[in-house]
């Protein structure tokens, strides 16, 4: 019975946040740079990031972070695609003040992205290392990112109203996110991404400070009723002494013991 409620809430909660539609697509790979001896003389890597706000048929949200390391500069946008035959194309003036196009189109191993710069600023020549062009994209639902991205984007919601927000972030997928309150300095925030056949369920407990920036989470906590009490995040429905309490009167501990386990903070 207990599931069959769950399976509702969660269709009845779809309704209301099928905006919340999100993915994440990234790719990384090693560069290098010779000098006129034919030497390296400098090498890192080139990191590209698209997350997927929300999408239709015809148009796509997205924010872009591109770097290319050793260097410090970073390629940090949100941009619209538009859906134009068979891919999404875009441009847009990036928070260089250069001006990109390019497009985003879904095949079978994730994701093409090719970008390039067509008018750029008198002053960022050295960036024009960042429009390096075509990318094969992987999708990676499960990094900290993904999730951290969807409650930045449904903060404001959480804390208005104690309800769940709801993101989709691949077929047969859902995340949903609670906002369990504020424990001393720390918001303190729950992941659930059900997946597969069976509806299984992996659960995290993320906490923010209080100037909105991510400290990091537990991963792998029960789903079990949570109180806050004082400087104490406590699950009530697990006995004592097999550990229920994470106790933040000290800042966060890295390691905790919750119902039997040995759980371990992870930024």
């Amino acid at each position: 019975m207990k599931k069959i409620l769950t399976l509702l809430l969660i269709c009845l909660l779809s309704l209301v946040y099928s905006e919340n539609y999100i993915q994440k697509y990234s790719s990384s790979s090693s560069w290098q740079g010779l000098n006129g001896n034919g030497n390296i003389a400098i090498h890192g890597n080139k990191i590209t990031e698209i997350t997927i706000v929300n999408k239709t048929d015809t148009a796509i949200n997205a924010h872009l972070r591109k770097t290319l390391t050793p260097y410090s500069q970073v390629i940090d946008s949100d941009f619209t695609m538009n859906l134009q035959k068979d891919k999404f194309v875009f441009n847009f003036i990036d928070n260089f003040g250069n001006l990109v196009e390019g497009y985003f189109r879904y095949n079978q191993y994730g994701a093409a992205f090719f970008i390039e710069c067509i008018k750029l600023q008198e002053d960022a020549k050295s960036l024009n290392r960042l429009y390096d062009g075509f990318s094969q994209l992987s999708e990676t639902t499960n990094d900290p990112s993904f999730f951290i991205r969807a409650i930045e984007l449904s903060k404001e919601k959480l804390l208005l109203n104690s309800i769940n927000a709801v993101f989709w972030p691949n077929n047969g997928e859902t995340l949903i996110i609670n906002y369990i309150g504020k424990c001393d300095q720390y918001l303190i925030y729950t992941t659930d991404l059900i997946w597969g056949e069976s509806k299984r369920s992996t659960r995290r407990l993320v906490l923010f400070d209080s100037y909105d920036n991510y400290q990091g989470h537990f991963y792998g906590m029960p789903v079990n009723d949570i109180l806050i009490i004082n400087k104490t995040i406590v699950f009530s429905s697990i006995n004592k002494k097999d550990g229920n309490i994470i106790d933040l009167n000290n800042n966060i501990p890295s390691q905790v013991y919750i119902d039997g386990e040995n759980l371990t903070f992870q930024k």
